[in-house]
């Protein structure tokens, strides 16, 4: 007897920051959202936190990313990984490797870093993936069989967070600027347009405001804001688009200016700053 057989695919998505458009996915989260092991810090913990009603599954491994200058991180698959790059995870080990974590509860992920003695000064990055195990992906072809002995597609989607682990080791500096500064639309909202510059042997992570001032002057008022925006190091630029919501009431008027600011997390062990101002014409 002739039967069909359709090929069981899973899709898999990795984002880098929040997991979207799955009713599980969307209810585990992890904190914090980036680790940096600076001077002789050697351990971090990841909390991993499931809000839903349901006991959720997750994979952890390692995995070797790049930024361009468009802001987009990619990941470099296994043998196409350039020889030098300055990975973090060969000077990493964590542990658990898989955690069930149930429903309304959390677990925490142990990280250790292990630098060798000869290590050269320098700033090493890696991408930790949390990647979610679907309920059924050990499903055999056999439990698939439907009516007429023929076997179902079934696409599962894999969802997954990722986050950077970086160590610095060594005398490192960074410093930042904003340039090519525009006021535009996008989407019938209004927008600030820019380049991020970054100089130095380290990546850059803060946070980012536009402040405006009507021409008649008065108070700073806050119309903008972006927060973990990073630039990492081997990238020297990225484009940035900031979509501005100022208050109920306030309008930007003509003659009056917009200020820029981005200064970077000392939490995450940096202190550049930089602020530029445009007017509107």
């Amino acid at each position: 007897m002739y039967k069909r057989f359709f090929i069981f695919v899973s899709l898999a998505f990795t984002f880098g920051a929040f997991i979207s458009s799955h009713a599980c996915a969307q209810s585990v989260s992890l904190d914090p959202k980036r680790i940096v092991f600076d001077g002789r810090d050697r351990s971090a913990e990841i909390y991993l936190m499931n809000s839903s009603d349901k006991e959720v599954t997750y994979r952890i491994f390692f995995q070797e990313m790049e930024m361009s200058e468009n802001g987009s991180i990619k990941k470099i698959e296994e043998d196409q990984v350039p020889e030098g790059f300055p990975a973090a995870s060969k000077m990493i080990r964590y542990s658990p490797r898989q955690v069930d974590i149930p429903a309304h509860s959390s677990q925490i992920v142990m990280f250790m870093a292990r630098k060798p003695k000869d290590l050269a000064d320098g700033e090493y990055r890696s991408h930790v993936v949390f990647q979610a195990v679907p309920d059924d992906a050990g499903q055999s072809l056999d439990d698939m069989v439907l009516k007429g002995g023929e076997v179902g597609v079934k696409i599962i989607p894999i969802f997954g967070i990722s986050i950077p682990v970086i160590i610095r080791h060594g005398e490192l500096s960074a410093t930042v600027g904003i340039s090519d500064l525009k006021l535009g639309k996008k989407d019938d909202k209004q927008v600030l347009s820019m380049t991020l510059k970054r100089d130095g042997n380290r990546s850059i992570y803060g946070h980012m405001e536009a402040l405006y001032t009507p021409a008649d002057g008065g108070k700073e008022i806050s119309i903008g804001r972006i927060k973990g925006i990073s630039v990492y190091d081997g990238v020297s630029k990225r484009d940035v688009t900031l979509t501005l919501n100022p208050p109920e009431g306030v309008a930007l008027r003509k003659g009056g200016t917009i200020k820029l600011k981005f200064e970077e997390d000392r939490d995450m062990g940096g202190d550049a700053t930089t602020e530029s101002v445009i007017t509107i014409k």
